[in-house]
């Protein structure tokens, strides 16, 4: 018991309550210190925010942008006209044959043409076959096929084709986004739409943030296929090797490192941003006129195998498939639409009044622990020690 009681009088005595104290001290190197390191602190704070953009809320664009495209097919064959490049392929066209495998080989390639009014009894390809509309915003362009037919005496035989109708394609496209309105203190404030038809100007950006051309709001967007390449910054891809997909496992290959890429297909990408732009590329700084909202159209280019599975046939006592390689064109959405928020300019200002003590505390630690003696002086008049027993007895006295 008695060591209780002396742990509860050590406890006693060892409480206090420690009250604010304004104290105005006239020391002109303490005031310097303050004062460079609180505007120092406010500065940092304002980059902050300013960078951050915390006194604003913001809205993604990626699930409110709708788009809606179809492809652009030639109605006269003459317009599947091949290039020089395209024909000197041709004639080469066995040196794009590439194994995989064992089993997966694409070998004995011919070119195949767009059927025309003269192509009666040879084997051709339909204008509807030179593309495939996966949805209302993916394609498929094929650019190579491969067709195995299956007897009923288990007898295989498989021929590939190289296609060229894809060079001679485009795409049309329109887009639009029904934006929820907010106002100052952040109630709902209605529902803004604009479309690329009418009201949305669209800035078209090449893969290194350069501007390609300003599409105006009158009519649907056109690219064709090469146009896209462009955009990506591949022009010429479709005829390149694709190094990182495989080596080519037939012996003496032409192109050993891997297939071309009109074998094994790819991805193109066509990405739409709408909202606020933070101007990080020529393209986004590039002001246009108009009062309407700007978005910006921009391309790039997967490499991955890109093919499709999904034709058989039964012709008699002979089944047939066919695997397609090509170009898989899609759409993606981003960005983020800025509004003035008083909840965040609110939250902005709390941080600035709270953080603003830090230079109070680190000057009040450094008088009282950094300057040797003249600390025990400050400390002494900073925190004093008072109790109300002694001031009361020595008032009765």
């Amino acid at each position: 018991w008695f060591c209780f009681l002396r742990l509860g009088l050590v406890l006693t005595m060892a409480m206090f309550f420690t009250a604010n104290r304004r104290v105005k001290i006239k020391n002109r190197q303490l005031v310097f210190f303050y004062y460079g390191l609180a505007a120092a602190v406010l500065a940092l704070l304002i980059t902050k925010i300013y960078l951050w953009k915390e006194y604003s809320a913001r809205v993604r664009m990626a699930p409110l942008i709708r788009a809606a495209a179809w492809p652009v097919v030639p109605r006269d064959p003459a317009g599947f006209a091949t290039t020089t490049s395209q024909d000197y392929l041709c004639n080469q066209s066995r040196a794009l044959d590439y194994w995989q495998s064992e089993e997966e080989k694409y070998q004995n390639h011919i070119c195949l043409p767009v059927c025309a009014a003269s192509s009666s009894g040879q084997r051709c390809l339909s204008r509807y076959e030179t593309y495939v509309q996966e949805g209302p915003e993916q394609f498929f362009f094929p650019t190579q096929f491969t067709e195995r037919s299956f007897a009923l005496d288990g007898s295989e035989i498989a021929n590939s084709y190289l296609i060229h109708s894809a060079e001679a394609l485009a795409v049309e496209f329109s887009y639009g986004y029904d934006l929820p309105l907010r106002s100052f203190l952040g109630n709902a404030a209605g529902v803004e739409s604009h479309f690329s038809t009418s009201s949305i100007t669209t800035k078209i950006c090449r893969s290194d943030g350069s501007l390609w051309k300003v599409e105006p709001s009158s009519s649907a967007i056109r690219l064709t296929v090469p146009e896209i390449f462009s955009l990506a910054g591949q022009p010429g891809i479709l005829d390149e090797v694709q190094d990182q997909l495989g080596a080519n496992l037939k012996p003496r290959a032409v192109f050993q490192n891997g297939p071309v890429a009109r074998v094994s297909g790819l991805s193109l990408v066509l990405s739409i941003k709408c909202g606020s732009f933070d101007g990080i590329n020529s393209c986004e700084q590039h002001r246009v006129s108009g009062d309407g909202p700007v978005c910006t159209l921009s391309a790039r280019h997967r490499e991955a195998w890109s093919f499709r599975e999904d034709l058989m046939s039964s012709l008699g006592n002979q089944s047939s498939h066919r695997k397609f390689h090509g170009i898989r064109l899609s759409f993606e959405k981003d960005g983020e639409q800025e509004f003035w928020d008083f909840q965040q300019l609110f939250l902005a200002f709390i941080t600035v009044l709270v953080t603003m003590q830090i230079p109070k505390w680190i000057t009040t630690l450094f008088m009282t622990r950094a300057l040797g003696k003249t600390s025990q002086v400050y400390k002494r008049l900073l925190v004093p020690v008072f109790d109300i027993k002694e001031e009361a007895s020595g008032m009765a006295l």
